[in-house]
């Protein structure tokens, strides 16, 4: 059996590597929205806050169309009983190759009728092709 060992591989052309056959997160954002402040991140340029519970999410690297698929979550560290939701905002803020929207609702009993509010982890996952 042999060994391979590298630090880092490239293309010929030097530059990145292309990977058959396998999908990885093409960018990934932790967001603090009550900082506000990014805790962690690939491929992420930066988050705009945009105003309370609306925030943009910014690539470094663009993808390539807009048929990325988005995961997204939200946690609460101050109410424990709390959940949320975190959406792209609506049709007129169609998300685009180099950023994407979103809206934060605070659910209580399963509506989104107490409105946007900021949370104090967002995770965002970004799949796809990049430019």
């Amino acid at each position: 059996m042999s060994t391979l060992k590298a630090d880092t591989i490239q293309s010929t052309s030097g530059g990145a590597a292309t990977l058959t056959k396998q999908q990885a997160a093409k960018a990934w954002s932790n967001y603090n929205q009550v900082t506000p402040a990014v805790t962690g991140s690939f491929n992420i340029a930066s988050v705009t806050d945009v105003s309370g519970g609306k925030h943009t999410v910014n690539f470094t690297s663009s993808m390539s169309d807009t048929t990325y698929a988005a995961a997204t979550y939200v946690r609460r560290n101050t109410d424990n009983d709390a959940s949320g939701a975190c959406l792209i905002s609506n049709s007129t803020d169609t998300k685009t190759t180099s950023a994407m929207k979103f809206k934060t609702n605070y659910l209580d009993g399963g509506t989104a009728a107490n409105g946007l509010t900021d949370y104090s982890e967002n995770g965002h996952h970004f799949m796809g092709d990049l430019a």
